[in-house]
């Protein structure tokens, strides 16, 4: 590496980044995106729908749809699948038979976290979901929705596997808000969610964009962000006033495997 390369790539990585990179045994580009268009002047997380459950212990997951289409049988969404993380925070990924507007069966596996659901099959060539899709425990927490037609989730929540850490290197953003309405994006860090009983490792906010208006912005970090372990990520929103207005936001990062 040239000598500006280098000292270019140390300001965005950092000492240890640099030498974490080097002794990662696998390197995964990522990028989590997500929409509200009904967000209002109480903080929403970036997700389809509005809502997402943390939850502290990990439960099966089934799933619902808003259409009768999207069935073992149907013209939409035949099967999908869910990628999240066990108890342990181990990765883990399940594939689920869709039941109409009824519920699925439950997932064999126990997740802690969901953080992207697929649409994997489907009953119409070139197709996704017909109808929205809920991802939810089975005690009907909602942890993601992934809108008809769309075949995928939007959700900017992501929670960071055991032995692994995530470097954010950029984020985008459009905001669009109804009225006067001005907006403000956060990016969240939640480390050591592992940590169930008080006193409770704290949330922070990692960046804020304040006083947007109707614009279009992507940044660059000229430093990655670096996120340990155990952690949740994700982006919210806050208007100061009106409830229908619009943000979409996405976040790249690097996630570095561990052995």
């Amino acid at each position: 590496m040239h000598t500006v390369e280098k000292a270019l790539a140390l300001a965005k990585w950092g000492t240890t980044g640099l030498r974490e990179l080097q002794h990662a045994y696998r390197v995964r580009n990522i990028n989590k995106f997500g929409a509200t268009a009904t967000a209002g002047t109480s903080e929403t997380v970036i997700v389809t729908g509005n809502t997402t459950t943390f939850l502290t212990a990990a439960k099966t997951i089934e799933v619902v749809s808003s259409s009768t289409a999207d069935t073992a049988a149907g013209n939409g969404c035949r099967t999908l699948t869910i990628f999240g993380c066990d108890s342990d925070f181990n990765e883990i990924s399940e594939v689920i038979t869709t039941n109409g507007q009824s519920d699925s069966a439950d997932t064999s596996q126990s997740f802690l976290r969901v953080y992207r659901a697929r649409c994997t099959t489907t009953g119409t060539y070139h197709g996704a979901n017909t109808g929205d899709i809920t991802v939810k425990t089975s005690d009907d927490e909602v942890m993601l929705v992934m809108p008809a037609g769309r075949g995928s989730s939007e959700t900017s929540v992501f929670t960071t596997f055991v032995n692994t850490k995530a470097y954010i290197t950029q984020m985008k953003l459009q905001c669009a808000p109804s009225g006067s309405a001005t907006g403000n994006l956060f990016l969240n860090i939640h480390n050591g969610v592992d940590v169930v009983s008080v006193p409770f490792n704290s949330r922070r906010t990692e960046k804020a964009f304040r006083g947007l208006t109707n614009v279009t912005q992507e940044f660059d970090f000229d430093s990655y962000i670096e996120v340990p372990e155990k952690s949740d990520i994700w982006l919210s929103a806050i208007f100061s006033t009106g409830t229908t207005n619009v943000m979409s936001a996405d976040y790249s990062f690097r996630l570095l495997y561990f052995s």
